[in-house]
C-alpha cells in the first residue's frame, strides 16, 4: 500500500492539504470512502510528522479503522471507551482497563521521546470523564542502577499508580516488598524485581511471574500506572491528553459523531431516570459527572487543527470548517481472487 500513499503525496492538491491543515486550522475533505479516508491520514501523517487522533461514531467503525490504519502505519493504537453499565458507576473488565493504561502510557513514552503516534478512538471515549494525565502520571518511578531511593516513598508511589500490594507477585498490578527487594507486575507473565544494598539500587531484572526465574538484567526501568485513577473534581476529557497546536485531529463522519453523541446523552438521562425510580428517588437535575456533553466535546474539538473527513460536502456542522477541499477518489474492486479482473484493471 506504500506506493498509494507515495502517489497521494506528490498529488498537488494533496499537497496543498497538507501545509494548510497546521496554518489554516479547521478543514473538510469531502469525497472519501474508509479506505481512501486511511489513505490520506497516513499521508498527512509522513508528511507532518505529527501525533494525530482519529475520532470516530462507535466502537465497530473505530475497531476497522484501526486494524486497516495499523497496515499502513505501525504506530497506531486503539484506545477503547470504558464499560459503563448504569452510566452512574462504572463496571469495566480488566482487559478494557488494561488496555486503556497500556494505550495512555505509550502515548506518555511517545510524547518524552517524541515520537509522533496514531490514537484511533470513538466519540463516546472523549465524551467519558477520566482523571488528568497530571495526576495519572505524578508518581512515575524511574529506577535505575546505582541510584539511591526510600523504600517508605517507593511504597506510596506504587500505591498511587495503582498498584495493590500482596506476598507474592502472581499478575499485574501488583507489588511486594521483602527486606531490600522490591517486585512488580508489569504483566500477567513478567515482572522486575529491584534489589536495594541500603538505599541505592543493586540490580535491576525482570522475571517470569510463574517460575520466578530472571528473564534479563537491567540498568534501568520505568514503572508506570497500573491502572487508570478515579477521576475527581478536576476530570478531563481524553482529547484533553493532546497538545491543540501539535496534533492533527481527524473527524470520521463529523454529523454521524454528533448524531452518536446526542444518542449517548439521551442513553445517560434515560439511565439516570431509571435508576432514580429504582431507588425511589428523584434524581432530576443533578449533574451527570461521569460524562461532557456533545456541545461540550465540541467546542474542544474546534479548537484542535482538525481535519473533517466525509462523503458528503457541506456536512461538517456544528464544528468550524475554514477551508474545504474535495478529492476525487474511485473504489477499487474486491476482486474475491479473482485474477482475469484484476489483471484486466492492471492493463487499463
Amino acid at each position: 500500500m506504500n506506493f498509494l500513499i507515495k502517489t497521494l503525496e506528490e498529488n498537488k492538491k494533496f499537497q496543498e492539504l497538507t501545509k494548510q491543515i497546521s496554518k489554516t486550522g479547521p478543514i473538510a475533505i469531502s469525497g472519501l470512502v474508509d479506505v481512501e479516508k486511511l489513505h490520506v491520514l497516513a499521508g498527512i501523517f509522513n508528511e507532518t510528522k505529527r501525533p494525530m487522533v482519529l475520532v470516530t461514531y462507535n466502537e465497530i467503525q473505530a475497531r476497522k479503522l484501526y486494524q486497516d490504519l495499523k497496515k499502513l502505519i505501525k504506530q497506531t493504537y486503539f484506545f477503547p471507551k470504558k464499560e459503563i453499565t448504569s452510566y452512574d458507576y462504572v463496571a469495566q473488565s480488566k482487559e478494557i482497563e488494561y488496555k486503556r493504561i497500556d494505550v495512555l502510557n505509550k502515548m506518555y513514552l511517545a510524547k518524552k521521546q517524541k515520537e509522533p503516534i496514531i490514537i484511533v478512538t470513538t466519540i463516546e471515549a472523549v465524551m467519558q470523564k477520566m482523571v488528568a494525565k497530571d495526576t495519572l502520571y505524578q508518581n512515575v518511578i524511574d529506577f535505575e542502577v546505582g541510584k539511591t531511593y526510600l523504600l517508605d516513598g517507593i511504597k506510596e508511589k506504587l500505591v498511587g499508580l495503582g498498584y495493590e500490594r500482596s506476598d507474592l507477585i502472581e499478575n499485574k498490578g501488583q507489588f511486594s516488598i521483602r527486606g531490600g527487594i522490591v517486585d512488580v507486575g508489569l504483566s500477567e507473565k513478567i515482572g522486575v524485581r529491584i534489589e536495594f544494598w541500603g538505599d541505592e539500587v543493586d540490580s535491576i531484572r525482570t522475571f517470569d511471574v510463574d517460575s520466578q526465574r530472571s528473564v534479563e538484567n537491567l540498568e534501568r526501568i520505568v514503572i508506570y500506572p497500573s491502572e487508570e485513577l478515579k477521576s475527581d473534581n478536576n476530570s478531563v476529557s481524553f482529547i484533553d491528553y493532546f497538545n491543540v497546536k501539535n496534533t492533527n485531529l481527524f473527524l470520521d463522519e463529523p454529523v454521524r459523531l454528533i448524531e452518536a453523541g446526542t444518542r449517548i446523552e439521551e442513553e445517560v438521562v434515560n439511565a439516570r431516570k431509571m435508576r432514580a425510580l429504582a431507588d425511589n428517588e428523584d434524581r432530576e437535575g443533578t449533574p451527570e459527572p461521569l460524562f461532557y456533553t456533545t456541545e461540550e466535546v465540541v467546542k474542544k474539538l474546534n479548537h484542535f487543527c482538525s481535519v473533517g473527513m466525509c462523503a458528503l460536502e457541506n456536512k461538517c456542522k456544528p464544528f468550524l470548517v475554514k477551508e474545504q477541499f474535495h478529492l476525487q477518489t474511485q473504489s477499487v474492486n474486491p476482486y474475491n481472487n479473482s485474477f482475469e479482473m484484476l489483471t484486466h484493471d492492471l492493463k487499463r
